[in-house]
């Protein structure tokens, strides 16, 4: 279903900023979402982190504020994206102003895959990304497999890890984003979406669930912070 809301909002945050074009595909999304119509069944379609991640990096790319894109793309994605998640509006808000923070602050690069691209968006030779897409595509792989290279010559493998201790480093950086979210004043909703969004597990493995971070945050509480991994306790409701 068609929205311009959203993207009479967009445009007239560019226009103010001086700049006026919208790639093609940004236009598509913002008015239109994520088009079922445009699937074939069977077909992988994007989610609601994959549009987010996109349209994020674009606005860095054209050079909005964070503060700006963080507060056009949160009522955005609670909105226009909230038919394809499972989570609250509260939820996506949190999320959003997340993923936002991430991008800009690490400068994550704007990469589309022109006609081909995953979200069966409209694209135009005219586009100014057009032309120059490929060339930014082969200088991101040389990048990578440059850094890949340096890294590995600089260290040598560790040994294989445990099953046990894959789980535990999991749980510790969830832990970490645990801790860092009820500094920033999130509630248990918006954190427990947050982490099952991400993949993130349990010490066991497992997906978390509302009781199991209860139990963990009334932890938290009674260690100090970078003392997670010493605890002994598992925590988890069976």
């Amino acid at each position: 279903m068609s929205d311009s809301r959203f993207l009479a909002a967009l445009k007239e945050m560019f226009h103010e900023g001086g700049y006026d074009n919208i790639y093609p595909c940004i236009q598509d999304l913002v008015e239109h979402a994520l088009d079922p119509s445009r699937f074939s069944p069977g077909d992988q379609t994007p989610n609601r982190q994959d549009i987010t991640h996109y349209l994020a990096t674009w606005c860095r790319h054209a050079g909005l504020t964070e503060a700006a894109c963080r507060s056009w793309m949160t009522e955005y994605c609670a909105e226009r994206l909230a038919p394809i998640s499972k989570t609250s509006a509260a939820g996506i808000r949190h999320s959003t102003k997340s993923n936002v923070k991430y991008i800009y602050q690490a400068g994550i690069v704007f990469v589309c895959e022109r006609e081909q691209n995953r979200f069966r968006a409209a694209c135009a030779h005219d586009c100014p990304a057009y032309a120059g897409m490929p060339a930014i595509i082969d200088e991101l792989r040389r990048e990578r497999s440059a850094n890949l290279k340096e890294r590995l010559e600089r260290t040598a493998l560790p040994p294989p890890m445990s099953v046990k201790q894959i789980h535990q480093e999991q749980f510790n950086e969830a832990l970490q984003l645990v801790r860092r979210e009820l500094e920033l004043g999130a509630d248990k909703s918006a954190i427990l979406a947050l982490l099952n969004e991400r993949g993130m597990k349990t010490r066991t493995g497992r997906p978390w669930t509302t009781a199991i971070l209860t139990k963990e945050i009334g932890s938290l509480k009674e260690t100090p912070a970078g003392n997670t991994a010493d605890r002994e306790s598992e925590g988890e409701a069976m």
